[in-house]
């Protein structure tokens, strides 16, 4: 009789050893993120000196997309569990490169969809943006009302009056809180993810929140069929100037980051000043000094 082999079994569970070790390898990668930050965190608000951003930065962007996923969906564990263990001053930069998103009720537009919204309405017009690779596809968060607060803090520093911050877009990155704004709130923050900056460095930032409001209506109402009311004193001025100049001159400044023609259509409609006076009425936001000026 011949002698017998190891049972098939046996055989199946040897082979399979390597692939298991793996398996419990990957596991423990998997979790690696999320117990380093966790312990990183941990141990700066125990010394009470909070964790800036940079300590963590390359630990963070070095990590699988899905290791990313998994410390993302535990933020509020890595972030508030240990508090005063994150700087204030890095916790926006810390959630954006997390991808943290909690559900929300109100922001339920897909990324990409917006992405297209933006596109398809506004065409030529953002096509220097979109040739340089912006979308808003990758570059959302959404975040607890807590979160939202904390993230916001520098942001709101910089605005006159501070104030609620219901969304803000910062450094490639759109911030919505899960229980604020409306569903079209994205559309708002998208396009100005898209924008140059021009206008807001000639014109100021409250009357480029008005022509930030004036296309995100045109993309809200055209691909959503959606009514906004956001920024009705800024939409009102920005409406005004686009309807006495030029639309397509507007465009051009915003999204393009070329604001010639829009000083030549002032120089052309104007009724008295001129540009060098118009644009520091917009940027101090006497409007009705600005409106004067084209009639």
């Amino acid at each position: 009789m011949q002698p017998q082999g190891p049972h098939p079994a046996t055989v199946r569970k040897q082979n399979d050893a390597p692939r298991r070790a793996a398996q419990r390898m990957e596991e423990r990668v998997k979790e690696t993120l999320m117990v380093r930050l966790r312990a990183l965190v941990q141990e700066a608000a125990e010394k009470k000196k909070p964790l800036h951003f940079d300590d963590v930065k390359g630990l963070i962007n070095d990590a699988p997309l899905e290791e990313r996923a998994e410390a993302a969906a535990d933020a509020e564990g890595v972030m508030f569990d240990a508090i005063g263990g994150v700087d204030d001053d890095s916790y926006a930069s810390f959630v954006a490169a997390l991808g943290v998103r909690v559900k929300s009720k109100v922001h339920t537009l897909k990324d990409a969809k917006v992405d297209e919204a933006i596109q398809g309405v506004l065409d030529g017009w953002v096509s220097v943006p979109a040739k340089k690779g912006v979308t808003v596809q990758g570059h959302v968060v959404v975040l607890t009302t807590g979160q939202l607060k904390k993230a916001a803090k520098q942001y709101a520093a910089s605005l006159p009056g501070g104030g609620q911050i219901n969304a803000f877009t910062e450094d490639g990155t759109i911030f919505l809180g899960a229980t604020s704004g409306v569903l079209t709130t994205v559309v708002h923050e998208g396009i100005h993810l898209y924008a140059s900056g021009v206008v807001k460095k000639l014109l100021g930032g409250g009357f480029d929140e008005g022509v930030t409001e004036y296309f995100a209506r045109l993309v809200a109402t055209k691909a959503f069929g959606a009514e906004r009311d956001a920024y009705a004193v800024e939409h009102k001025v920005a409406s005004f100037v686009i309807g006495k100049l030029s639309e397509e001159a507007m465009a051009t400044a915003y999204f393009a980051g070329v604001p010639e023609p829009l000083e030549k259509a002032f120089n052309e409609a104007k009724v008295k000043g001129d540009w060098k006076s118009f644009a520091e009425a917009l940027e101090s936001k006497s409007w009705d000094e600005a409106s004067q000026m084209l009639g």
